[in-house]
């Protein structure tokens, strides 16, 4: 049961950090921000989660063999210690990027997030990067029809 609890807050909970850093709210505002976010967008964010929880078990279950070995040849508790923050960092690396991930994702679905509206919000100068990539098309375009196309014979 205390595992179906901590995956719902975990997913609740996945772009506080995001939310922080993006916003500058503090943590109970963040936490709130987040669960209203979230709302209704469970299964955006759990297939962008399951990514980076398969790379955590995957990592650890390398780990674990690592260990393993070593443990053979005898310099176990070094190697593991080694590994073992080795992995850590690299993990550590790559979580926030899903967050952010998430944290956007959700924003474009629920607030209609575009460049301009993310410059504006992030007070970026004219000649940024983010004022070169096109906001989302308001009008729907024509879909290509495969009739129209010129044939190759």
């Amino acid at each position: 049961m205390w595992v179906v609890w901590s995956i719902c807050i975990s997913i609740v909970t996945s772009t506080v950090y995001a939310a922080i850093m993006a916003e500058g709210m503090g943590p109970w505002a963040s936490i709130q921000r987040s669960f209203s976010l979230g709302q209704g967008q469970w299964d955006s964010i759990v297939g962008i989660l399951v990514p980076l929880w398969v790379l955590q078990v995957w990592s650890k279950a390398v780990l674990g063999k690592l260990i393993v070995y070593f443990s053979i040849i005898g310099d176990q508790i070094v190697v593991t210690n080694v590994l073992a923050t080795i992995i850590g960092i690299l993990l550590l690396a790559v979580a926030p990027v899903f967050e952010c991930v998430i944290y956007l994702d959700l924003r474009v679905q629920k607030e209609e997030l575009d460049s301009v509206k993310l410059n504006g919000e992030i007070g970026s100068e004219q000649d940024s990067y983010s004022i070169m990539v096109p906001a989302v098309a308001k009008q729907p375009v024509a879909p290509v029809v495969l009739a129209e196309l010129p044939s190759l014979a």
